[in-house]
């Protein structure tokens, strides 16, 4: 059994497919292929929780281009080119927290939360920043940037709070974003927008990850009836303002 993931492997600053393709669709591979052993058996008390690590940079991103699908296509010049403007990294974080919607809205049982550890002091950010030795040497990268146990407390209070939320059945569709190991970051109406969500996954994300057989049926199936139910929500509603 598995009681917690979190989604935390990254790259920036390679090439714009290889983001994407790791950033974003090993996650979701990953998280699709875990679920079965996510699920809390009757005689656990432990509440299962995923954590996607995010970044603020999703706010850069405005969607995840579906261009990302075809990675063998040749003429498809321009994802595999370096991300030298890290557009394609926004874009893979936005996703990302675009796939937690998806998970929040098709697998009830489960708590997913978004967090984003902030500016940390570690390779990933230091190979791609140039003055990074200088910032050492003059003591600065301390006072700029997190060192990676004050990162990791935003993600371990994230795991916290999505425990305490399955311990009283109270997982919602609701985003919750942590920032500085609290919840209520600013977070772009894009990555907790369901219709965009939705987009992502039936137009390339979906099919991207759909030999994870068991895991992708129980999120279409989870869509299909969370869909439903929104409809009937609808239909009552417009009954009510008639009645009225």
């Amino acid at each position: 059994p598995v009681s917690v993931l979190v989604n935390n492997a990254g790259v920036m600053g390679g090439s714009k497919v290889d983001t994407v393709q790791i950033n974003l669709v090993a996650p979701v591979m990953l998280t699709l292929s875990l679920l079965s052993s996510l699920k809390r058996k009757k005689s656990s008390s432990i509440n299962p929780v995923v954590v996607n690590v995010g970044s603020s940079s999703h706010l850069r991103a405005s969607h995840v281009p579906h261009n990302y699908q075809h990675t063998d296509d040749e003429d498809n010049h321009n994802i595999n080119m370096i991300d030298a403007n890290l557009s394609a990294y926004a874009e893979s974080k936005l996703g990302l927290m675009q796939f937690s919607n998806i998970v929040r809205h098709s697998i009830p049982w489960l708590s997913v939360m978004d967090a984003h550890p902030g500016l940390v002091w570690t390779p990933l950010l230091q190979n791609h920043f140039p003055g990074a030795k200088y910032l050492e040497r003059l003591g600065l990268s301390k006072l700029l940037y997190k060192n990676p146990a004050e990162g990791a407390a935003t993600i371990l209070a994230a795991v916290d709070a999505g425990r305490r939320r399955g311990k009283t059945n109270n997982n919602s569709e609701e985003q919750v974003y942590f920032v500085n190991r609290r919840p209520g970051g600013y977070a772009s109406p894009e990555s907790n927008d369901y219709e965009s969500a939705k987009t992502l996954w039936n137009t390339w994300l979906g099919p991207a990850v759909n030999q994870m057989d068991e895991g992708y049926s129980e999120v279409c199936q989870g869509l299909s009836l969370a869909t439903k139910n929104n409809n009937n929500e609808k239909e009552e509603e417009g009954k009510r303002e008639e009645d009225d």
